[in-house]
């Protein structure tokens, strides 16, 4: 095996550097994978063996090592300056870092030299490309000693290649894509970002100089799409060093100003590329125009941080710069609303950008630029577009804007305005053609939503929504519909329904709930035809969670209904193996089998057997809601007959085989242990531990440790710990203790999780007080270990109080953690609690008091650590109690 792995990867880099490009990119992606594993410690002659490949003048062979070299080195990329990556990175600098830099110095040189040769500049300045790429990778974890000490010539060259003119078109590029000068330039002023971040010390004598190449760059560069890249890396540059130590260089006024009018409000504009995104790709416009994640870059995005990033240090000074532009803006469009449009949507937008200070996902704006007067900016040139006689009469993109503008200051906006403008979103949901402005006032009314005041209630929350539901179920499903129809799935206005659902509660009983289902059913039906958005399938079922949770504690005798409802379309989608669809309607129809109804639906006996004899537990994304589902049928039907135990207990042994299924193997037992009858399990109890021994003699994971402890103090906390440790002791004598020692005394505070640690101070406390074999005068020490414990998990906080969530569910930027498997948080398992009713420090205390003084056991500071000692004076203080006489 070890042999073959060592040909592939000394036939690898040869056969890509032969191969056409298409299958090169294949090749490369092969070496980047096999490189993140073994280079440099197993493969040591990769990089010596490049060196040597370069000695040539064949400029086109040089590239494609050079970007084999890249790929390889691109690991050093966003990673910290730990002892082993510095290691590594060691490594390649002794090798690489002079070759690297003569390499450099020669293909400048060749470009000198062929500045007219249009045809040979292609070439080279592909070389100076990843040679600059190369560069960054190699100075991202730490600045090298060689490179500082070379930085002349390093950022010598840089200042010659942004200079370098825009002469030739071919290396410019078209509309369609970027020429390669034009991406040399962006990615050495990536590098000068870079330094200027990482490095400013270093790198202050430099920053004024390249400041002012960048900006002429910036000043001359046209509107074109293929100039993009290059703009963004240029301003963010700017921003860089508009928020570092040098920000000083922004001083001088008309600097500032000139950077302000022909960098910053230049690239804030609308471009005819935007006009055409809008109208033809509208979710891909709204993506990037309301989307939080960094990575989205567009030149308004980095223009707004640029304006944040000068306004650090200047805010006077900028406000009053971009406040003079805005008002010329607001006036020009005045003179000639029809022609100057832009002029207002543009004055909306920069404003935006300079009144922000900060803002969270839940409240938008939470703090706003002292010199910019929002709400009379709101009141005289917003509202009045979302108006009769601004809407729909002037231009759609100054709706959009002014409905962005509502949704990011609605922090801002008082009360009353929340009722005057429900209305009107309502009114351009209804009627507007245009696909972004009726999302935006759908989006609009889900951030209001979400809003709360100082004291924690809800602005706009349930009583203030009500009279509105029938509009808004009615605008919302046929807007939803509308979408459909034209192939996009939007999950901006789905999620507006599911928030509206999550809001209205049980105002939906009874007069909308049936129809709510009956348009939700049709949407999952069509949609599961060919999913293709995974955050509307997420929120589409998020609504059906809501829905469920909401009429079932109204009116139990809705669940029912549900039932009849979304059974038939569940199983279609459970024959017609929708994978992506699966996790949802399992998940959904666990929770639906939570409901506390009075009898047992026999659908689910017969899903049950399905679940438990089919295929679906060979997706791991199916695990989480198939345990789930067991779960909840083991409470409303623990007995069981054999062949389906024997099924279940095929299913446990196959998840805990694997290190990546091994916890859901756990909570498909504790559901057993918890639920199943003991004399139905007590023939398999033997095999079970067995297994698990098994396990954590031949491939333990902290992961199946935490697991097995919950399990173990469980079944303790259930059955009692002498039977417990009876079964234990006959499978092998002085098992028991072992287990303690070992695993349970070293682990058992890495347990997290309320429940997780109120089950385990349960088992702890039974151990402690049922088991006699631990208190005799060779064990006892190992009583006192497992008392330590105990108190300290009993007396933190994870056990003692629940963390309150912060923020809200689905904020702005929400992303799925996986497409495989996501949990409803509008389903979540509550009162699932295997102890419900009890509380763990009162029990454990209590037990504990009893014990002592029956067993006339006496606790002082040298048996126990001296963190749990005090903690253990302290609860009787916390209670008002004497320190008890078994504490000394």
């Amino acid at each position: 095996m070890k042999q073959d792995q060592e040909s592939i990867k000394l036939a690898l880099v040869p056969v890509t550097l032969k191969s056409p490009e298409k299958i090169q990119l294949q090749l490369l992606e092969s070496i980047n994978i096999i490189a993140l594993e073994d280079f440099p410690k197993n493969w040591t002659q990769l990089l010596p063996n490049l060196i040597q490949e370069m000695q040539t003048n064949d400029i086109q062979h040089i590239n494609k090592i050079l970007t084999v070299v890249q790929v390889v080195l691109k690991r050093f990329r966003n990673k910290f300056g730990v002892d082993e990556v510095l290691i590594d990175l060691k490594y390649v600098l002794d090798l690489f870092q002079a070759p690297l830099l003569v390499i450099f110095q020669s293909v400048t040189g060749l470009i000198q030299s062929n500045a007219s040769n249009e045809q040979a500049l292609k070439s080279l300045f592909s070389s100076a490309k990843i040679l600059a790429e190369i560069f960054y990778s190699l100075n991202y974890v730490d600045l090298p000693e060689y490179f500082e000490d070379n930085m002349d010539k390093w950022f010598g060259a840089f200042q010659y290649y942004l200079n370098f003119p825009h002469q030739f078109a071919s290396l410019i590029g078209d509309e369609d894509e970027e020429g390669i000068l034009v991406k040399v330039k962006a990615v050495i002023i990536d590098n000068l970002s870079l330094y200027m971040e990482k490095y400013d010390d270093e790198f202050q004598s430099y920053a004024q100089p390249f400041l002012q190449i960048v900006c002429n760059l910036l000043y001359d560069l046209p509107h074109d799409q293929h100039f993009d890249k290059l703009v963004i890396a240029g301003i963010r540059y700017l921003t860089t060093v508009s928020t570092s130590v040098s920000f000083r260089l922004f001083q001088e006024t008309a600097f500032l100003q000139r950077v302000c009018e022909n960098i910053a409000i230049k690239n804030s504009q609308l471009r005819e590329v935007d006009e055409t995104t809008f109208e033809d790709s509208p979710i891909e416009y709204i993506r990037r125009d309301l989307s939080t994640v960094s990575e989205v870059d567009t030149r308004r995005r980095a223009s707004t941080e640029l304006v944040k990033g000068l306004r650090r240090n200047y805010e006077k000074e900028v406000t009053f710069i971009f406040s003079g532009y805005i008002n010329q803006m607001l006036a020009n469009y005045q003179g000639n609303p029809e022609l100057n449009w832009k002029s207002k949507e543009g004055a909306i937008y920069i404003l935006t950008a300079l009144a922000v200070n900060s803002s969270t996902a839940s409240l938008g704006v939470t703090n706003t630029n002292p010199l910019i007067p929002i709400l009379p900016f709101y009141q005289n040139f917003v509202l009045p577009e979302l108006q009769e006689g601004g809407y729909p009469q002037h231009h759609p993109m100054i709706h959009a804007s002014s409905l962005k503008f509502t949704s990011v200051f609605r922090n801002q906006l008082p009360k009353e305005a929340y009722s005057a403008l429900f209305p009107i979103f309502l009114n351009i949901i209804r009627t507007s053609d245009k696909f972004v402005v009726s999302t935006y006032a759908a989006y609009c009314i889900e951030r209001f939503l979400t809003v709360k005041e100082a004291d924690g209630s809800t602005r706009f929350g349930q009583q203030e929504l009500k009279p509105y539901l029938q509009v808004l179920f009615t605008d919302l499903f046929n807007l939803l519909d509308k979408h459909l129809k034209e192939k996009e799935e939007n999950d901006y206005v789905l999620k507006t329904l599911m928030r509206v659902v999550v809001i209205a509660k049980g105002d939906l009983y009874p007069s909308y709930y049936l129809e709510i289902i009956k348009r939700l059913t049709q949407i999952i039906i069509f949609v599961s035809k060919n999913p293709t958005n995974p955050l509307f399938n997420h929120y589409l079922f998020e609504t059906f969670a809501s829905l469920i949770s909401s009429l079932s504690a109204v009116d139990i005798n809705t669940v029912p209904q549900l039932e009849s409802s979304l059974f038939p379309v569940f199983q279609d989608i459970l024959q017609q193996d929708v994978a992506e669809f699966i996790p949802y309607v399992i998940q959904l129809l666990g929770l639906l089998l939570e409901q506390p109804t009075r009898e047992l639906n026999p659908l689910y006996t017969t899903i049950f057997n399905n679940f438990i004899d089919g295929t679906l537990w060979n997706r791991t994304g199916n695990l989480p809601a198939l345990v789930r589902f067991i779960q909840a049928y083991l409470r409303k039907s623990p007995n069981l007959p054999n062949p389906q135990l024997n099924n279940l207990l095929i299913i446990f042994q196959r998840l805990i085989s694997a290190s990546s299924t091994d916890h859901e193997g756990f909570l498909l037992l504790e559901a057993m242990i918890e639920l199943i009858p003991l004399p139905s399990l007590d023939q398999y109890l033997s095999a079970i531990f067995s297994l698990i021994f098994g396990r954590l003699t031949s491939g333990k994971t902290l992961k199946f440790i935490r697991s097995f402890l919950i399990f173990f103090c469980l079944f303790i906390g259930k059955h009692g710990a002498p039977l417990v440790y009876n079964k234990i002791q006959s499978i092998q004598n002085t098992l028991f203790m072992m287990i303690l020692e070992s695993l349970l005394i070293p682990n058992i505070e890495k347990v997290e999780g309320f429940i997780e640690r109120k089950i385990c101070t349960i088992g702890l406390t039974k151990i402690l007080t049922e088991v006699p074999a631990l208190t005799t005068p060779e064990t006892i020490s190992k009583w006192f270990l497992v008392l330590d414990k105990a108190i300290s998990i009993t007396t933190d906080k994870a056990v003692t109080k629940r963390s309150e969530e912060e923020g809200e569910v689905y904020g702005e930027g929400f992303e799925l953690s996986s497409t495989a498997y996501s949990p409803l948080v509008y389903g979540s398992k509550e009162g699932l609690d295997p102890f419900k009713g009890v509380d763990p420090k009162n029990f454990f205390f209590t037990t504990l008091d009893q014990f002592c003084i029956q067993k006339e056991v006496r606790i002082d500071a040298s048996k126990i650590s001296e963190n749990s000692y005090n903690n253990l004076k302290s609860y009787f203080v916390s209670i008002g109690k004497p320190q008890p006489f078994w504490v000394v």
